[in-house]
């Protein structure tokens, strides 16, 4: 907003300011019931002070001067300086609620201008703000906009106004699948989301990291290595013995040559049942770590859904996506 259009804004505000002055014709008008003339004196100087805010574009400080104002007296046309000040701030939603308030006795309490332009400023929120209307139908579920609780108690429904974009809305229950909802909001759209919960029960899968035979088949393997070296490793033993019996019976008396003494056995096979038995023992371990690695577990799928409201001719498109 440029600085000339800010001056002729705060002229509107003093005038408004001036309008919550005095009573129509005289009489005490519904909203100067039971306010006294100090409180009305004390509330037009504040309300001075927030026009001069405005007017420096600061406009966080104006609201809370505007707002201490309306504590001392809750006029329309002071309500109405706080929605521009909203309105400034980005802040639709409350800007559309505080205005609501603002028009609740009608044309009487403003200037004609600023009466209109408290019109022109309700269709222009109109447009800008969505509505989104939750509903709900399982007993005890709880069901939350972005965080906040949305519906007092379900089975119920509720619609809340909410700025355009993306929102989440979350139903949770005791036993069954929380579900989160993304609705992507457009200004002036109505969206309808029910949320409905699925048991837990029918929602788990039971999953393996791997297939179960795999870790089996290695854990096999390694089993099978091991018994086979440790029978290799008993016949080399036994080969052993055996030769240390022939040299005992035939060389014990009268000694033995080279020519005469028996041939020892060869050692390769001793040296194949050790490999082989390190390599099962080691196979076996990693198979357990696979075992273990691969136990079965219980997971439940994440449910995300994404509505989509877009205007067209004649009404709007709602869109709804994702994988359930």
């Amino acid at each position: 907003m440029t600085v000339p259009s800010l001056r002729v804004l705060a002229l509107g505000l003093v005038v408004a300011a001036g309008t919550a002055a005095a009573d129509p014709a005289g009489l005490a008008a519904p909203w100067s019931e039971k306010v006294s003339e100090s409180d009305k004196a004390s509330a037009k100087q504040l309300v001075d002070e927030g026009n001069a805010l405005f007017v420096d574009k600061r406009f966080k400080e104006a609201l809370d001067t505007y707002t201490r104002a309306l504590a001392r007296w809750e006029h329309p046309a002071i309500r109405f300086n706080i929605v521009r000040c909203l309105i400034q701030l980005d802040r639709s939603v409350e800007a559309s609620d505080q205005l609501d308030q603002a028009l609740a006795y009608g044309a009487e309490p403003f200037e004609p201008a600023i009466y209109d332009e408290a019109l022109a400023f309700k269709k222009m929120l109109g447009n800008q703000i969505a509505t989104v209307e939750l509903a709900c139908k399982q007993g005890g579920a709880r069901v939350m906009l972005d965080g906040q609780p949305a519906i007092a108690a379900c089975p119920g429904a509720q619609a809340i106004r909410v700025q355009p974009g993306h929102h989440a809305v979350t139903g949770i229950e005791r036993g069954f699948l929380t579900r989160t909802i993304e609705v992507v909001s457009v200004g002036g759209a109505h969206d309808r989301v029910e949320v409905t919960l699925d048991p837990l029960a029918g929602s788990a899968q039971v999953v393996h990291r791997w297939a179960t035979w795999k870790p089996w088949l290695v854990f096999g393997a390694g089993a099978a290595l091991a018994g086979f070296g440790g029978l290799l490793h008993t016949f080399a033993v036994n080969e052993m013995d055996e030769y240390d019996r022939e040299v005992a019976a035939q060389c014990s008396h009268v000694g033995c040559t080279g020519d005469t003494a028996p041939r020892p056995p060869g050692s390769a096979e001793n040296i194949a049942a050790i490999g082989l038995m390190s390599a099962g023992v080691a196979a076996l371990a990693t198979g357990g770590v696979l075992l273990y690695l691969n136990r079965a577990r219980t997971v439940y799928p994440d449910e995300h859904a994404h509505v989509t409201v877009a205007p067209v001719a004649g009404g709007a498109a709602l869109a709804v996506f994702g994988s359930f």
